[in-house]
């Protein structure tokens, strides 16, 4: 049921080990609107958490492995894999260091249809390369970096990307810079695509202010998108980031973003922050596969009020986005969610939790002669999940939780929604605080 390794100082960097077994029931696994299909089921999983925080090493790390079994072989077994890191590696203390970040998990492929297995693919979002920083004085200095990256999936849609970067930075102050930036980034797609090559280049002049534990980050610039075998696409650039400490017990988080993008940028933001421990606290939007091109427009708020050993904690976040495709216009859509989130801690790992979700998409540009034929003009989707569980810490390691709640889901397309009643038992054991036995599917 449960395996571990005990928690260790490896090279200056700290560990947890744990695994689990859950039991879940699904009164509708298959998301439809009539014959509704119910289904047991059986998941084993194991994983690793790794941090460290040096002078020379800043990464974290975090994998686990998930076997699922179909006790009705509704969908047919399998073997699942999550992996979230991120590390810097200073090779020569402010002039070279190397960036290494990795994603790989399971994606929704399309967005009109229910999220259900058979609607997902396992991805892998690779970006690594080395960087340069060369003192001009005591308040300039110039960045000059390269990446390559990848972004693989089980099925059309894999793609190569060379990026690169060069900054030239000014100190205004020693918690504020101003820099000029010229990032161009080169994508092949191996299929799957309209297009063989895209040429992305992103010119903006970023402000930067970090007196922690508040931040204020702003890029403005412009974007040019050259494809192959079609006009060329320009447009502005502009992003913000914001977090405000209001009380030692109190954050507040904003962000928004105006600019063409594509699966692999938007993915990266998924991956786990190498110099900020945990998990994010802003809301993903639908996480979606997608070979195209799109210009992206976002903002998002969040409310956090509680710390991980507060014995009261809650959290809101929320977000809207509108979504422009530039070869599958029937997905462009408007995109609205929130999700709140409440925790109440007895003791240790003892204590009893509740989130609710609600998301509305839009479609706005239904095309009949592009899939999927089942979109119809103007459909409306709404999806909600509402879940209540309580977990009990039994002894220093291991933990019994309960959780269920129903996933809902309306639409005016021609598909219908449905409603999915959901219940899990999990048997977890954890070495440390590090690593919480969950599922991460």
């Amino acid at each position: 049921m449960a395996f571990s390794l005990a928690a260790a100082s490896v090279m200056g960097g700290e560990s947890a080990f744990g695994g689990g077994y859950a039991l879940s029931h699904e009164s509708n696994i298959t998301r439809v609107s009539v014959d509704p299909r119910p289904e047991w089921i059986q998941q084993i999983f194991g994983g690793l958490v790794y941090q460290e925080h040096t002078v020379d090493v800043n990464a974290q790390l975090l994998a686990q492995v998930e076997k699922r079994n179909y006790l009705r072989n509704v969908y047919a077994d399998d073997v699942g894999v999550f992996l979230n890191g991120a590390g810097v590696w200073t090779m020569s203390p402010q002039f070279l260091s190397w960036s290494f970040e990795e994603l790989y998990r399971e994606a929704r492929v399309d967005i009109t249809a229910p999220d259900v297995p058979s609607n997902r693919s396992k991805s892998s979002t690779l970006n690594t390369g080395p960087e340069v920083n060369l003192r001009l004085d005591a308040i300039d200095w110039a960045v000059l970096g390269a990446r390559y990256g990848r972004f693989d999936i089980v099925g059309p849609g894999d793609n190569v990307h060379y990026s690169a970067y060069a900054r030239w930075v000014h100190q205004v102050s020693p918690l504020t810079s101003l820099s000029l930036n010229y990032e161009p980034m080169r994508v092949y797609f191996e299929s799957g695509a309209s297009y063989s090559r895209v040429l992305r280049e992103d010119r903006f002049l970023r402000f930067d202010t970090r007196s922690l534990p508040n931040s204020l980050v702003i890029d403005a610039g412009t974007t040019r998108v050259t494809r192959e075998g079609t006009p060329d696409l320009t447009g502005q650039l502009l992003r913000m980031t914001a977090a405000r400490q209001l009380t030692s017990d109190v954050a507040l988080q904003a962000a928004y973003v105006n600019q063409y993008s594509d699966t692999f940028t938007d993915t990266l933001r998924g991956v786990t922050s190498a110099t900020v421990p945990g998990e994010a606290v802003l809301l993903p939007g639908t996480d979606v596969i997608s070979g195209d091109i799109y210009h992206n427009r976002r903002g998002e708020l969040a409310y956090v009020n509680g710390q991980p050993d507060s014995s009261m904690a809650y959290a809101l976040r929320g977000y809207v986005r509108r979504i422009d495709y530039q070869q599958q216009t029937s997905y462009d859509n408007d995109e609205r969610a929130g999700r709140i989130d409440w925790a109440w801690r007895y003791s240790g790992r003892t204590q009893i939790y509740a989130y609710a979700s609600y998301l509305k998409r839009t479609f706005r540009n239904v095309d009949p002669n592009q899939p999927p034929p089942t979109l119809v003009p103007n459909q409306k989707d709404v999806e909600r999940n509402t879940t209540v569980g309580a977990t009990w810490g039994v002894g220093q390691n291991v933990t019994v939780s309960f959780e269920g709640g129903p996933l809902e889901r309306a639409t005016t397309g021609t598909q219908g929604g449905s409603v999915d009643w959901r219940a899990m038992l999990l048997l977890g054991y954890s070495t440390g605080p590090l690593y919480t036995v969950r599922s991460r599917r």
